[in-house]
């Protein structure tokens, strides 16, 4: 008897955790920077959601790459530019797309420094 209800406690959990496990999705991520500016000092999370740092990089540029995001669970998109050479005048605009469609955009401008921009987003499944 005791080994029965075992059975049973084990079957009834086994069969309400699949009920909270959901699949996951893959989504193709992209990140675009485009400036008056030759180029730009750029910040983003890669496909692993750790931050790459890129410097000096000509403009335009963009990457894009695909996540796995698991079932209750999300992805930090982020990228920030920085506007070179320092201390010119301009504008810079950074910009993420998910499976094609645009999430976020922002600009910045300055008359007297380098401008720069910063967008994020938490994509979720």
């Amino acid at each position: 008897m005791k080994k029965q209800i075992i059975i049973y406690l084990f079957s009834c959990l086994l069969l309400f955790s699949c009920d909270l496990i959901g699949p996951s999705i893959t989504k193709t991520i992209k990140y675009t920077v485009t400036s008056t500016l030759p180029s730009a000092d750029i910040v983003y999370h890669n496909s692993t959601g750790m931050r790459d740092t890129l410097d000096d990089v000509t403009l335009p540029w963009e990457t894009s790459f695909s996540v796995t995001i698991e079932y209750m669970d999300s992805y930090y998109a982020t990228v920030m530019a920085f506007g070179r050479p320092l201390s010119t005048s301009g504008s810079i605009t950074v910009s993420i797309f998910v499976n094609g469609k645009l999430l976020k955009t922002s600009t910045g401008s300055s008359l007297y420094s380098s401008p720069s921009a910063f967008a994020s987003e938490f994509i979720s499944n």
